[in-house]
């Protein structure tokens, strides 16, 4: 008779997100191609501390029209690119994890708009080397986030929403122009459920208790 199967050994794998980023930042200054920092990193950016998250690698997104360029200098300087189902590619190398996306199976203009919002808005982050990179604004990364429609990812959304410096407004605005009503709506209940006024009064319309001011 076999013995009842115990608990598996708990191993936390760390991930050091320094050597992904820089590997990342010298493949787009090399392809030319225009990016910000998206995913958790971009999270991380724009929460305070408490409410930072572990995360397994670096995202960047990239507009479609340019992923060709970048991916083929990827190759040139030895990397294996894999293919993303949600469109972009990915290199894993030793301790490289790097995701490149454009979202072009539905959100392709998402993340296009994003990018050029980050440049347009000269809104940047600084790696541990002083290294100044574009972050996608947070409006753009709580409609990326509510894309998924992964519970960890409305996680994040809930955790910027409670930002005091995130335009709740610009936010529903971003969301409702890429990814539709219905998700709008979702976003003002998230955003009720942690306590955003303009959120919740958007519910209560939406209930036909009265218009949003």
């Amino acid at each position: 008779m076999s013995r009842p199967r115990g608990p598996r050994p708990l191993v936390v794998e760390p991930f050091d997100p320094r050597p992904s980023i820089e590997t990342a930042l010298s493949l787009l200054d090399a392809a030319g191609v225009s990016y910000a920092l998206a995913g958790r990193l971009a999270v991380w950016a724009w929460v305070s501390g408490d409410d930072q998250e572990f995360t397994k690698d670096v995202d960047f997104a990239v507009p479609q029209s340019e992923m060709a360029a970048l991916e083929r200098e990827a190759r040139e300087q030895g990397y294996s690119p894999l293919p993303l189902s949600i469109g972009g590619f990915a290199i894993r190398a030793g301790d490289r994890r790097i995701d490149f996306i454009d979202r072009r199976v539905d959100f392709g203009p998402l993340f296009t708009e994003a990018v050029s919002a980050a440049r347009e808005q000269g809104v940047t982050t600084t790696t541990g080397e002083g290294r100044e990179l574009p972050v996608t604004p947070p409006e753009y990364v709580v409609a990326m986030k509510l894309a998924t429609g992964d519970p960890s990812d409305e996680r994040d959304v809930e955790r910027l929403l409670r930002q005091p410096h995130v335009d709740y407004g610009a936010c529903r605005a971003v969301v409702r122009n890429h990814l539709g009503p219905a998700a709008a709506n979702r976003l003002d209940h998230i955003g009720s459920r942690v306590g955003v006024e303009k959120a919740a009064r958007y519910v209560r319309e939406s209930n036909g208790e009265g218009r949003p001011a």
